[in-house]
């Protein structure tokens, strides 16, 4: 990976259990819809929510966009047995790629980075916190053994000297974006989050 390629950035929505909603995956949008367009990133979307993927599909679906950073939307804290075995199938499968956890399931950091292969937590919304983490791996070419920097960016948990270190709340963002339906529809099954009027799954 160098400096000169687009940051490739791929979020994966987490599978909450055996049962499906029309929920949308607002965390995932939000964190593209709100990065930074400066930072130059090339984001994309796989919906393992929706599509409940065996490891060995989501691992060739991964290595073909080769990603920097593989970013995990993960809202409930009970999936956690999952998201531990994927960050381990993945760190396995692709270990120069950055891991970084978003979502309800920072609440756990302390857990999650030390029994996962995350790298990252970003704790309370994804901005500006993801932006000034992009910014600051690619300032050190994906290198994690210089941590000064990230101390410095408010909302991120992550080891430091094998303990925890939680950087600060970050202040709120100025704007709570919405749901990005342009993005979602390039990556997932716009219709299952946006059923046809008279379905059983329509919403009102």
């Amino acid at each position: 990976m160098t400096s000169t390629q687009p940051t490739r950035i791929l979020l994966l929505s987490i599978p909450n259990g055996s049962s499906l909603s029309d929920d949308p995956p607002i965390g995932a949008s939000r964190v593209a819809d709100g990065l930074d367009p400066a930072l130059g990133c090339d984001v994309r979307f796989l919906d393992l929510y929706l599509e409940q993927l065996p490891f060995d599909e989501i691992q060739r679906r991964v290595a073909e966009f080769s990603p920097h950073i593989i970013g995990y939307s993960a809202i409930l804290v009970h999936t956690y047995a999952y998201v531990k075995k994927l960050s381990l199938f993945l760190k396995g499968a692709f270990p120069e790629s950055i891991q970084v956890l978003g979502g309800g399931m920072a609440v756990a950091a302390n857990i999650v980075l030390r029994k996962t292969k995350v790298d990252f937590c970003v704790s309370g919304d994804s901005e500006p916190t993801f932006s000034q983490l992009v910014a600051e791996l690619q300032r050190n070419r994906f290198d994690l053994t210089a941590r000064a920097g990230y101390r410095n960016i408010k909302g991120l948990v992550f080891l430091d000297e094998g303990k925890p270190h939680f950087t600060g709340y970050a202040p709120p963002p100025p704007v709570i974006r919405q749901v990005n339906w342009d993005f979602v529809a390039k990556f997932t099954k716009l219709e299952h989050y946006m059923p046809p009027a008279g379905s059983r799954y329509a919403r009102g």
